[in-house]
């Protein structure tokens, strides 16, 4: 999913401030290997901050292999 940060609106900060369960069941994923946070045009910013506390991946892109 892109595009979850508005971060051309609010700051990052902010974000995380106002949606700390969002961000708890993001963390519960990403412990177990399954949070794929896709970069959104608007998330630019995240996939270059160096001073953040996001501590997600992000990823330009995924692909999906569906085993037969």
């Amino acid at each position: 999913n892109g595009d979850v940060e508005e971060l051309q609106r609010f700051s990052l900060k902010k974000i995380e401030k106002k949606w700390a369960k969002v961000y708890a069941i993001f963390e519960k994923f990403d412990e177990r290997n399954m949070f794929y946070k896709l970069i959104g045009n608007h998330d630019l910013s995240l996939f270059i901050q160096h001073n953040s506390s996001y501590n997600f991946k992000v990823h330009h892109s995924i692909k999906h292999f569906i085993k037969s």
